[in-house]
């Protein structure tokens, strides 16, 4: 009926932003980053692809149902669990840092640190943010979210192309550009 009308529409669109934002940073960066910065930023997208594994990606899906059931819940006992995963996974980037002299790669070293640092931001983020807008339907504040993450994200990457072709700041963009739409629109969850 029209409640699954317009929520099923604004989860297309809101994938169909997601997908135009990929090709269009995804040409962007390809196409102007000189081959050098462009592998290193590819590498350092394995790399998190990696360590990604570990970051319990679905603790989003109970929060979901809690919010969906109005259940009482204590979000900050669904986060801390997420938090300390994806913070050990900070320190083992930071424990790869030495083996990166030791195979000559030094130049990798401040995207290990930045991305050390900025790992735990989208697994904290989802399981705030994703849960509360699926659980509680609010596919309307989802497509905003994911519509203003699209254009800040191309904007940056337009940013850094014009201004640095830094491999990092790309990496630092990749990594915080929608983890912090996604805190600043869900602030007054609780």
């Amino acid at each position: 009926s029209h409640y699954y009308a317009k929520n099923g529409a604004f989860v297309v669109v809101g994938h169909a932003v997601t997908i135009v934002r990929g090709f269009v940073t995804g040409y962007i960066v390809a196409r102007f980053f000189d081959q050098e910065v462009y592998g290193q930023y590819q590498f350092m997208l394995s790399v998190l692809g990696t360590f990604s594994v570990f970051a319990l990606s679905g603790m989003s899906h109970s929060v979901t149902r809690a919010w969906a059931r109005d259940d009482a819940f204590s979000l900050w006992g669904v986060i801390k669990p997420q938090l300390s995963v994806s913070l050990i996974v900070s320190v083992a980037l930071f424990a790869s840092i030495p083996f990166l002299g030791r195979f000559g790669r030094e130049e990798f070293t401040s995207m290990f640190v930045a991305a050390a640092l900025l790992f735990p931001l989208a697994p904290t983020a989802m399981v705030r943010y994703g849960g509360y807008t699926v659980g509680k339907a609010r596919f309307d504040l989802a497509l905003t979210v994911t519509t203003v993450s699209s254009v800040l994200m191309v904007l940056v990457t337009g940013l850094v192309i014009a201004f640095s072709q830094s491999a990092l700041r790309m990496l630092v963009a990749a990594m915080a550009v929608t983890p912090l739409v996604q805190f600043a629109y869900s602030r007054g969850i609780t």
